[in-house]
């Protein structure tokens, strides 16, 4: 009886670790596809990964987003994921982007936190905050 108990535990934590890895590997596949879509300038895929609730923030207003956004590009741009974490149905992902300012001819980079919400089983963009900013030439 304790041996089936023991088995029993043993599978059910490995149950749980595997859910665990396929929502990051998911959860990974879609930040990357996200920086890659910023830096391919290309706004409307970013909108079609946004949470519900960030369009409704920005009036469910798709042309809108991809203008303001065009606006403010940037000619050359770098992404790099550094971390990731997954709690339950809200991630963050620790993205280092870098953008080329032209007119100072150097590097801006700023490291940021990405919040990632699970919605109908795939994880959408939510917020960002600044962590960090650094200059280099």
């Amino acid at each position: 009886m304790k041996q089936t108990s023991l088995v029993t535990i043993l599978l059910v934590a490995a149950s749980v670790t595997m859910a665990q890895s396929d929502a990051e590997a998911g959860l990974r596949s879609r930040v990357l596809r996200n920086l890659s879509h910023f830096e391919l300038e290309q706004y409307g895929e970013m909108w079609d990964m946004s949470s519900k609730k960030l369009r409704d923030d920005n009036d469910n207003d798709k042309e809108e987003f991809v203008r303001y956004l065009r606006k403010h590009h940037f000619p050359k741009v770098k992404t790099k994921l550094i971390s990731l974490q997954v709690e339950g149905t809200v991630a963050k992902a620790k993205v280092e982007i870098s953008l080329w300012v032209a007119e100072e001819s150097r590097w801006l980079s700023e490291t940021d936190e990405q919040t990632w919400v699970l919605e109908n089983g795939d994880w959408y963009f939510d917020t960002f905050r600044l962590a960090e900013e650094s200059k280099s030439k």
